[in-house]
């Protein structure tokens, strides 16, 4: 019926019923018509609305921190991209919740702890000093401004204290640390028998009536999955042609644009300074009138350094006679700054108040901003980078304009848009509703992305057969895609699967017969008899050896159920049974050794306390957050999620 539709959308009739349309929208109003917003809200957490753009970008963060963390080894298909999105926007949930509860218990980020992490931050330093024009420079190529950047980097500092609140706050006494300590060095003195399921296999009989009933009772364990394969064109802003290098005037202009925020560098100021310092242990009219002593010394003639030395309470900078490294505007406290600034070399400032305390400052040295020149070769390399980034940055706007516009006027056909565009008719490999179906390396790729696969099964793309929208893969891909063939799930037939049928229903019988073998022998152990006696031909027997818990003599599940097992009592033998995958254990435990730390493993005892507070702040941690959501209002609009 679509079909028809555009057939027939021409000639009078089609201009008539236009024209319609336009005048019931120019009374009406479209508002009516596209009700819901174009970014609604997934979900809405206190007083904060997590919306679907937002999600959608730290979805594709996320998967993108992952690819990077694990390189080679990532495969897409391990991502379940439903489950996965949950857990992203569970995140975002939290973190609100917990930047909420920040802000109402007054936990603040100062302006000198967020410069004390920006200078820390070793991918902004240069031979070990924080580099303002680096950090400029990183966060210009990464397309942020720097006070978005600071704003983010505050609002993490901020939940990093609720989280240092409660994990600093965590402990545990010696008597929890020797007992972890004796557990986590226990051994066990063991014998037992292990009944191996391969030796059973040939005992074991499979009739065409049981592959067929296995068939029928599990039909969706041998469904082909449906599947397609696309036809695409894709816009990437990073595989367009660099441009070539351009006339000295278009340079020039990005020079006078931008030479004072990118080619600058600012005004730096050398001084010294005495601090005495007001905290909860200070008091405040003592430390006035300390600093005004110290001031009336300075008036007569005292050596600042020696001052400084003898009285200042910054440790760091009084070794040095009060000697501070370089200073620019933004790197210190407000009150600071603005008074070095207003100084003349030589000069010693009055007595200055900030959040740390009084303050005697004295200018020794100060170097003017400067300008690099139009002609610096650095300068030019960086000129020319800003101008291909920015020629690519329009290109790539101007394509995914008309792309988004042809998808619309085209929508039965990729020609036209590869045509008018110049870019190539790409197909994909097998993708399937879950992912991609590779049956070739190369195959990787455009299946990993949920939003390209909700576009290509959709009706208008799978049923009527027209070409998606344009799809944002990332912040510099779109693709547009159309189906280029199809395949209907169906079911394997029986012949195509009875021998693999007939190799689970034998596995499986044969770990039942050798559960069935272990069980008995473990009803003998019980009553009396030896583990010699109750072996017999089919059990393989392993004398009584000690086995701690890092003991490579068991499997870990094996060695995880003789650990189980209850403590013997009164000389008596403990029994019990472990299970794995490919044999079943019969154990018999005689004796528990639990040696306290000596005095050689203080070491060790150490480590260990500190790995129990660890997870025991983890833990404390958990209900915090837990306990915070359950008192946080959060209403979640399921079907905007995917």
């Amino acid at each position: 019926m679509l079909q028809r539709i555009r057939d027939n959308a021409s000639g009078p009739l089609a201009y008539a019923v236009v024209a319609l349309i336009s005048l019931v929208f120019g009374v009406w109003g479209i508002g009516s018509y596209f009700t819901d917003s174009p970014n609604p809200a997934v979900a809405q957490v206190g007083d904060t609305e997590i919306t679907k753009y937002e999600l959608q970008q730290a979805y594709d963060q996320r998967y993108q921190r992952l690819q990077q963390l694990m390189g080679e080894n990532f495969d897409h298909d391990m991502i379940q991209p439903d489950r996965f999105r949950r857990d992203v926007l569970n995140g975002m949930i939290e973190r609100a919740a917990l930047a909420q509860y920040a802000d109402d218990k007054g936990y603040r980020v100062t302006d000198q702890v967020l410069l004390d992490a920006l200078r820390d931050n070793r991918r902004f330093q240069v031979d070990g000093e924080f580099s303002a024009e680096r950090y400029r420079a990183i966060l210009a190529q990464a397309r942020v401004s720097p006070g978005a950047y600071e704003n983010n980097l505050r609002d993490d500092l901020q939940l990093q204290q609720v989280r240092d609140a409660v994990l600093e706050t965590s402990f545990v006494t010696q008597r929890d640390v020797g007992f972890e300590y004796r557990i986590e060095n226990q051994r066990r003195k063991l014998a037992w028998l292990s009944f191996d399921a391969d030796d059973f296999r040939d005992e074991v009989e499979v009739s065409d009536a049981d592959i067929e009933t296995f068939y029928e009772d599990q039909q969706q364990a041998f469904m082909t999955p449906e599947r397609i394969k696309l036809a695409y064109v894709s816009v990437d802003r990073n595989e367009l042609d660099v441009a070539e290098e351009p006339a000295e005037k278009f340079l020039r202009a990005i020079y006078d644009q931008e030479k004072d925020a990118r080619f600058k560098t600012p005004e730096r100021r050398k001084a010294r300074h005495i601090l005495v310092r007001i905290d909860d242990d200070t008091d405040a009219d003592a430390a006035r009138k300390k600093i005004q002593e110290l001031a009336g010394q300075l008036d007569s003639g005292a050596d600042f350094a020696e001052l400084a030395r003898e009285h200042s309470d910054d440790s760091r900078s009084a070794e040095k006679g009060g000697q501070l490294d370089w200073v620019t505007r933004g790197t210190m406290v407000k009150g600071f700054e603005d008074a070095l600034f207003d100084m003349q070399p030589g000069s010693v400032s009055r007595p200055v108040r900030t959040d740390f305390g009084w303050h005697l400052i004295k200018l020794e040295d100060v170097e003017a901003s400067q300008v690099k020149p139009f002609d610096d070769p650095e300068v030019q390399a960086e000129l020319l980078d800003t101008y291909r980034s920015q020629e690519r940055d329009e290109r790539y706007r101007q394509l995914t304009q008309r792309l988004d516009s042809l998808s619309f006027e085209a929508p039965d056909s990729l020609e036209p848009l590869a045509d008018e565009l110049d870019m190539d008719i790409r197909e994909s490999g097998w993708i399937t509703r879950q992912g991609e179906a590779r049956d070739r390396e190369e195959d990787r790729g455009l299946g990993q992305y949920e939003a390209v696969r909700q576009a290509a099964f959709s009706d208008s793309v799978l049923k009527d057969g027209l070409n998606s929208t344009p799809i944002q893969l990332s912040g510099d891909r779109q693709v547009v895609v159309r189906v280029a063939e199809h395949e209907q799930a169906n079911r394997k037939p029986l012949e195509a699967v009875s021998d693999d049928i007939r190799q689970r229903l034998i596995d499986q019988k044969a770990h039942k017969q050798a559960r069935a073998a272990a069980e008995q022998a473990l009803a003998a152990l019980r009553g009396g008899k030896s583990l010699e006696a109750v072996a017999g031909d089919r059990a393989q027997t392993h004398e009584a050896q000690w086995i701690d818990r890092n003991s490579d003599t068991l499997s870990p599940r094996l060695r995880e159920a003789a650990f189980s097992l209850a403590q013997p009592e009164d000389g008596k033998t403990t029994y019990g049974l472990g299970a794995a995958s490919d044999r079943i254990a019969v154990f018999a435990l005689t004796a528990i050794d639990e040696p306290a730390p000596a005095d050689k493993d203080v070491v060790d005892a150490e480590k260990v306390g500190r790995e129990l507070r660890g997870r025991i702040a983890g833990l404390e941690f958990s209900a915090f957050r837990e306990q915070l959501l359950e008192d946080t209002s959060v209403e979640i609009n399921e079907d905007r999620i995917n």
